[in-house]
C-alpha cells in the first residue's frame, strides 16, 4: 500500500497528466497548455486504525499489515487472527473477485485497542475495505456486495462526500474540503451508525483521470498535530475568485495579440518561436501595468496578486497561438 498524499500533492500530476502528450526524441515529456480538468472527488471517512491488507493468489489466503505479511503468531493488532478464524468468508470473497492475478483487498482494521481518542475506538474490532487492488496493475472499483459479516464493511457502504476540482484554480475547492473534514472531526458518521457518536479522523478523497487513480487525505486539526501531515487551512475564496476575475479582464484577446506582434515584430515579417515565451509575458504583465492599474485599485489588488495568473491565462495563450502557426505553416 502506497503512502496517501495531501491535496497539494494531487495538484501537479493531474495538470501534467492532462497536458501530456507524448515523449521527444530524446524520451523527454511532451506538454501543452490544455486548460486543466474539473474533476468530482469522493471522499470517504478516513478511519483512525491501522492500515491492513487480505490477499489472495488463486491458492493461498494470506495477511498483511501495510508493510509486512502477518500472521497469528506474528500479528498487528490481531488482524492476522480475525483472518485466520474468518478464512472460509474472506476465501469465498476472494475467489468470487479472483481474475488468474494476485488480489489484495486493503482496509483499515480499527476498534478497540487498535487506536485511541476517537470514537471508532469504541466498537468491537472490524475491517471497514477501502480498495481492491492487482498489484502491479492497478485499482479495480469497489463494485461488489459483501455477505453479511458483524466486523467486515465496505467504508463506501458509510456516508460519502463530494467535491468538484477546477485544477485551473484548485484552491477555490479548498474551503469545502476543510468544512467537511470538520463535520466528520466533529462527529465520525462511521462511529455513529454503531452508536457511537464523537471524534473522528478525516477524509480521504479519490478520483479516476485518464485510467490513473488520484487520491489525497484531509485530516482534522486533532489528529495534524500528532504526524507529519499539514493542516488544509481554508483560503479566501472571495478574494481568489476575484483574482481570477480581474486577470481574464485584463488579458483581453486584443491585448495578447498586440503583444504577441510587438514580441515577435510580425509587421517586419519576425517568425513566432518559443524561446520568446518569456519575452511575450513580461511584454504582457507590463502592458497591464501602464493601461490597467486603475482596474487593479478599483478591487484593491496589486500586481503581486494577478501576476501569477495573467501570466498563466497569457502563457495559454500563447502557447495555443504557436501551435496554430507551427500547425498551419
Amino acid at each position: 500500500m502506497t503512502k496517501i498524499g495531501q491535496f497539494r500533492n494531487v495538484v501537479k500530476p493531474i495538470i501534467d497528466a492532462a497536458r501530456f502528450v507524448g515523449v521527444d526524441n530524446d524520451g523527454e515529456p511532451i506538454f501543452n497548455e490544455t486548460r486543466p480538468p474539473v474533476l468530482t472527488f469522493t471522499g470517504t471517512v478516513k478511519l483512525h486504525g491501522t492500515c491492513s491488507a487480505v490477499c489472495y493468489d488463486g491458492e493461498e489466503i494470506w495477511a498483511q499489515s501495510k508493510n509486512n505479511i502477518i500472521t497469528p503468531e506474528k500479528d498487528n493488532a490481531g488482524f492476522a487472527a480475525f483472518v485466520y478464524y474468518n478464512k472460509k468468508y474472506f476465501e469465498k470473497l476472494l475467489k468470487s473477485l479472483y481474475t488468474g492475478d494476485t488480489i489484495a483487498l486493503f482496509g483499515e482494521w480499527a476498534g478497540k485497542g487498535v487506536q485511541a481518542k476517537v470514537a471508532i475506538s469504541n466498537i468491537h474490532k472490524s475491517f471497514f475495505i477501502f480498495g481492491l487492488k492487482v498489484p502491479g496493475k492497478g485499482w479495480l472499483p469497489l463494485d461488489f456486495e459483501l455477505e453479511d459479516h458483524p466486523n467486515v464493511f465496505k467504508i463506501t457502504d458509510f456516508k460519502t462526500y463530494e467535491v468538484e476540482v477546477d485544477f485551473d484554480n484548485p484552491k477555490l475547492s479548498q474551503n469545502k474540503i476543510v468544512e467537511m473534514v470538520e463535520e466528520v472531526e466533529a462527529e465520525c458518521p462511521v462511529a455513529k451508525m454503531f452508536g457511537f457518536p464523537g471524534i473522528g479522523e478525516g477524509l480521504v478523497f479519490e478520483t479516476m483521470f485518464k485510467g490513473k487513480k488520484f487520491v489525497f487525505k484531509a485530516k482534522g486539526e486533532k489528529h495534524v498535530n500528532k504526524c507529519k501531515v499539514k493542516k488544509l487551512n481554508k483560503v479566501d475564496d472571495v478574494k481568489l475568485q476575484l483574482i481570477q476575475d480581474v486577470a481574464e479582464k485584463v488579458t483581453p484577446a486584443w491585448r495578447l495579440e498586440q503583444m504577441w506582434n510587438e514580441t515577435f515584430d510580425i509587421i517586419n515579417g519576425g517568425e513566432p518561436t518559443i524561446k520568446k515565451t518569456g519575452d511575450f509575458l513580461k511584454a504582457v504583465s507590463q502592458d497591464v501595468m501602464k493601461e490597467d492599474m486603475d482596474i487593479l485599485e478599483e478591487n484593491d489588488l496589486t500586481m503581486k496578486d494577478v501576476g501569477g495568473t495573467v501570466s498563466k491565462i497569457a502563457k495559454r495563450w500563447f502557447m495555443e497561438k504557436l501551435d496554430e502557426k507551427i500547425k498551419g505553416a
